[in-house]
């Protein structure tokens, strides 16, 4: 009968902790900074992931946070960066020569 109730008791455990993973996921889903830490430019510039940013390059607009957008920006040459904060204004503008480097998770 204990040896049951261990059991029992491992079990609840571990679907609350599946329960807390998956919510965990679907925060990360939901603010869709899941795959990049951060984006270091010029090697003085670091962007979180946690903000908002809108990148142009070579006339080109692009939004994202995704491993694969940033991968095709890396070396690419007049970025311009701009980072929006959480309620919707822009909080700093970049000119930047190049991405030199990401992070990834």
């Amino acid at each position: 009968m204990i040896k049951v109730d261990i059991i029992t008791l491992i079990g609840y455990l571990s679907v609350i902790l599946m329960i807390d993973r998956i919510m965990y996921l679907y925060k990360c889903l939901r603010e869709k900074n899941f795959f990049l830490k951060r984006v270091i430019i010029n090697k003085n510039i670091m962007i979180k992931m946690s903000d908002s940013i809108t990148v142009e390059v070579e006339g080109e607009s692009y939004c994202g946070r995704r491993k694969e957008f940033f991968k095709r920006l890396l070396g690419k040459k007049n970025v311009i960066i701009t980072i929006y904060g959480n309620n919707g204004e822009k909080n700093k503008y970049y000119f930047v020569d190049k991405i030199i480097s990401v992070e990834y998770m």
